[in-house]
């Protein structure tokens, strides 16, 4: 009996020391799996975090393409603003410049008109200084009211106008023609 006795507690002591070696083999994994579990739950605290800077960040972000998508939309209104007050400007240019051409051929056709009524006018000086008999009359009694001199001093200052607006006229369109898009239009209309 003592030897089955021994036999026993050799047997216990064995299941003692493999229960012992079980015990702590799971009190290790017991360690083990709450280091995990705390790993997980830090893990989970840091997915947590980014996640919430995650979606802070991507309100900033929706808030700056709202934005930006507001000034985009201002910025093309303005455009289209811009866009048609061009076209009107651009209408009115083409307007102005068909009025300016426009004047120009009227000045020119009363330019000619003007030299032909001095050429009549002058001839028609000639025409009284020769007048013979008539002349006596006109100078001692004007009949008209004017006097030769005065007569030719007028003819004079309207010849020298009109050489002079002949002349400005060609300096402005020479003018025009060295420089076609700076001033273009704003002397050919003035007269003098």
């Amino acid at each position: 009996m003592a030897a089955k006795l021994q036999a026993m507690v050799n047997s216990l002591t064995a299941e003692r020391d493999a229960a012992v070696a079980e015990k702590d083999k799971l009190a290790s994994e017991i360690e083990k799996l709450k280091k995990d579990k705390s790993a997980a739950a830090s893990a989970e605290a840091r997915l947590s975090g980014e996640l919430a800077a995650q979606k802070s960040s991507a309100a900033e972000v929706k808030t700056r393409l709202e934005q930006t998508h507001t000034k985009l939309l201002e910025v093309i209104e303005k455009y289209k603003v811009l866009n048609q007050e061009k076209a009107d400007l651009a209408r009115t240019h083409d307007e102005l410049q068909t009025v300016q051409h426009t004047t120009e051929a009227e000045l020119l056709g009363c330019e000619g008109k003007n030299l032909k009524l001095f050429e009549a006018a002058k001839k028609m000086l000639e025409g009284y200084d020769n007048q013979g008999v008539m002349e006596a009359l006109f100078k001692s009694e004007p009949v008209l009211g004017f006097k030769s001199v005065e007569m030719e001093s007028l003819a004079q200052e309207y010849e020298d106008k009109l050489r002079k607006q002949t002349y400005r006229r060609g300096e402005v369109a020479k003018s025009q023609d060295a420089a076609p898009e700076t001033g273009k239009g704003q002397e050919a209309g003035k007269p003098n």
